[in-house]
Parts: C-alpha cells; sequence; structure tokens
C-alpha cells in the first residue's frame, strides 16, 4: 500500500521533483515580513490601514483609541531589517479611555501627517495653521488617515526604552517625524530606486518633519542612526 506522502511512487512522481531550490533566496529575503527590530533609517510604504477604536482592552482596562498603519520596508540596507520587513506606526486619535487626544499625540500625528503629504502647512489669519490637505480645513478626522494608504515616506526607526516594566521596549518613529522620499533633506537614506521613480514630481520646500516645530534631527550620511533628538511630551503614548 502506497504512503500517500511527497515523492512516492504511487503518486507517479519521483521524490527529486518536489525538490526545493535554497539558491533561490538570500537569508535576508527569509527575514520578509518579520517585525522591525534594528535601528535607522528606513524608506517606507504604507500598506495597510486598521482602525482600533476601542476604548478598553480584552481584560477590561482603558486603552487610548487608535489608527494602525502597516509599514513595508521597501529598500535593504547593510546593517538594517531588509526590504519586506514591518514597522507598525500607530496614530493615537484619543487619550486611555477614549478621551481628548493629548498634545503629544496631537503633534506627533501632525507631523507623520504632513511627512507623508496628507496635511500642509497654510496661514490663515496671519498666522500658520496645519490643515487637511484635500479640504483645506483646520479639522482632521480620524478618517483621513484611510488616505494614507500607498503613500511613501523616509523616517528615523529607534529603539524606544519602556519606563514601566509592563510595559515592553518597541522601535518606533520618534515624536512622528516623516519625510517625503524626495525631500533633500533625505537625500542620502537608501531608497528603492523603482518605488521612488512612481512619486515623480518634487518634494515640498521645506520639510515638515525637519521645522523648528518638529524637533527632529538631520538625517545622517548614508542613512545610517544619528543622535539623540530634541526632547517631546510622549508621555500619553
Amino acid at each position: 500500500m502506497a504512503d500517500g506522502g511527497w515523492g512516492n511512487e504511487g503518486g507517479g512522481q519521483q521524490e527529486q521533483d518536489f525538490a526545493m531550490d535554497g539558491g533561490e533566496f538570500t537569508k535576508d529575503d527569509l527575514a520578509s515580513g518579520d517585525t522591525i527590530d534594528k535601528e535607522g533609517w528606513y524608506h517606507f510604504e504604507i500598506v495597510g490601514v486598521k482602525n482600533e477604536f476601542e476604548t478598553l482592552n480584552d481584560k477590561g482596562k482603558e486603552k487610548s483609541p487608535c489608527v494602525v498603519l502597516t509599514c513595508n520596508v521597501l529598500e535593504t540596507v547593510k546593517g538594517q531589517c531588509p526590504a519586506g520587513s514591518r514597522y507598525f506606526h500607530r496614530i493615537y486619535v484619543a487619550s486611555s479611555g477614549g478621551g481628548a487626544a493629548a498634545e503629544g499625540s496631537v503633534k506627533s500625528a501632525l507631523r507623520f501627517g504632513l511627512g507623508i503629504g496628507l496635511l500642509a502647512a497654510t496661514e490663515k489669519n496671519g498666522r500658520e495653521v496645519i490643515v487637511d490637505k484635500a479640504t483645506g480645513s483646520t479639522k482632521i478626522p480620524a478618517s483621513l488617515w484611510q488616505r494614507a494608504m500607498n503613500k511613501q515616506f523616509v523616517a528615523r526607526i529607534k529603539l524606544e526604552k519602556a519606563d514601566d516594566p509592563k510595559y515592553k521596549d518597541k522601535y518606533a518613529v520618534q515624536f512622528g517625524a516623516a519625510y517625503d522620499p524626495r525631500d533633500p533633506s533625505v537625500e542620502d537614506v537608501a531608497k528603492n530606486k523603482e518605488a521612488l521613480a512612481m512619486l515623480g514630481g518634487t518634494a515640498p520646500p521645506k520639510s515638515p518633519a525637519k521645522s523648528d516645530t518638529a524637533k527632529a534631527e538631520t538625517p545622517p550620511k548614508g542613512g545610517q542612526p544619528a543622535g539623540k533628538p530634541a526632547d517631546d511630551d510622549l508621555s500619553d503614548l
């Protein structure tokens, strides 16, 4: 009686017909899809947008409603996570339990929105304000982040140490500081050429992530980690 396994004679196939070629992939290829666990400057594409608006977790404890953006690394850089690695960026739309979002969360979200091109800085009533680029309104609804799908950006990932032992350390974009990949201030960060070519055109004249408000450091040569950025309020995250 045939055993029904791969390559048995009863199946009419020889075992070697099912052989796999290990030469088609590198070790980096096998890491594709893993979550980022190395610091550095990365070129990303947003490939998923998910609302997590629950105010309680599965244990009944309060949590902060957020929009989770799934970001894929587009370019492999020596010493960093390879192309295909994933980073989950959270836009906090409210504080723990559903109250108004803290100032640090709002600033972080606005910086990120500027960097990926969903928001814009414009002058209204004699002062510069941040508006929804599509509507010109200063009201930024949570639904805006649904338009983040397929947006590209460059950002620095850094390890953030948890102050409370109940929480884990995490790798994250600090202060929401994202850059348009075509921005001259990130020209030395390694990028995927094909993805970059799809953007076309030119970047905004001034990087919102590099403005005084953003408090973000200038990207270094070669896309490697730089020094510590200016302090900001992340207590609500």
